[in-house]
């Protein structure tokens, strides 16, 4: 089996579109998301209508249970908080019942994990080693037989190796699972990326030959931002400052001598 893993989709219907297409050409046989399919930009039941035509398996992000009225916004931006009050103004009653009985985690076929930010919590956030070790602890202590685990969130994407009691970071393109020891991976976001890089980020984990690889996918960003722009939403402030610490790097590795 060839998976699709996304996360973070943000209601940006032209990114979903893109990274689905891409998906195709990938010859995937499921969809796999991580949660967060609503929230800032303002496509929320046109995403919905698409992933589950698609038969997505997803857990539900922060966000959607916020959406849906499971949670109060604890941590919320401003931002966010003023999109997701849009965003649960304006779904659809079967859209807020699917993000209402969506698990906070769940195991796919037996092969792999998944969760929102973290196996106790969406809301939690896997910020680097430490976070990830508790994350892989909670998911070994539930499912001992598993020995990869999918999470979203952070918007970054990022893997981990844990074997031996030593947790490292992998490097990006593909990671192979053929080692002894569990694996944490995030595929990075569809909708909202928060590298520095704006293209759409997802991942596809072939089950069969134990490797998950790294896709980045362009997207028509001029029209999704349109579409917030005429709902009212807020500009992304993850877009300014991905764009300030691209300007700083730029700076600082310049040189006049």
């Amino acid at each position: 089996m060839r998976y699709a893993i996304l996360s973070d989709v943000h209601a940006n219907l032209e990114a979903l579109t893109a990274v689905l297409d891409r998906a195709r050409q990938e010859r995937v046989d499921a969809v796999v998301t991580l949660g967060d399919l609503v929230g800032f930009n303002a496509s929320p039941n046109e995403c919905l209508d698409v992933l589950r035509h698609a038969g997505a398996r997803s857990v539900a992000g922060n966000h959607d249970v916020v959406a849906c009225g499971r949670a109060a916004p604890r941590g919320f931006s401003p931002r966010a908080r003023q999109a997701i009050e849009w965003t649960a103004a304006r779904l659809r009653a079967d859209h807020r019942a699917y993000l209402d009985a969506l698990p906070l985690v769940d195991v796919v076929d037996d092969v792999c994990g998944i969760c929102h930010g973290s196996w106790r919590s969406p809301f939690e956030r896997v910020r680097g080693p430490i976070e990830a070790a508790a994350v892989l602890h909670d998911f070994a202590a539930g499912h001992p037989g598993q020995r990869l685990c999918f999470f979203g969130h952070t918007h970054r994407a990022v893997a981990y190796h844990q074997a031996g009691g030593v947790l490292r970071t992998l490097g990006a393109g593909e990671v192979s699972l053929d080692e002894p020891g569990r694996y944490l991976v995030n595929p990075g976001s569809v909708g909202q990326p928060r590298d520095g890089d704006p293209r759409a980020a997802f991942a596809v984990f072939d089950a069969a030959a134990a490797t998950v690889r790294f896709h980045r996918v362009r997207y028509d960003r001029r029209v999704a931002a349109d579409r917030r722009a005429a709902a009212g939403l807020p500009r992304s402030e993850h877009r300014r400052r991905g764009l300030r610490r691209l300007v700083a790097s730029a700076i600082g590795r310049w040189r006049p001598w």
